[in-house]
């Protein structure tokens, strides 16, 4: 989860949230620090959504495949 935070959106968006706060609007930093939690949070989920279905895909391959060469049928 920590890595969502280092995304590329994410960085400026921390910069501008600390300037925002530094300019004296602390309304307008709060808002932004609320963007980059949801962003985190929507990618995260994607992420576990992404790697569920790969290994969903992977169930389905067999661990050998066969093929010829030289008149011969390989296990590989």
């Amino acid at each position: 989860m920590l890595s969502q935070f280092t995304q590329p959106l994410a960085i400026p968006l921390a910069l501008a949230a600390v300037l925002a706060w530094a300019a004296g609007t602390p309304t307008l930093s709060v808002a932004v620090v609320a963007v980059i939690l949801l962003n985190a949070g929507f990618a995260f989920v994607q992420e576990m959504q992404a790697e569920k279905a790969v290994e969903a895909l992977a169930a389905f391959l067999p661990p050998t495949a066969h093929r010829p060469r030289r008149a011969r049928q390989r296990a590989v």
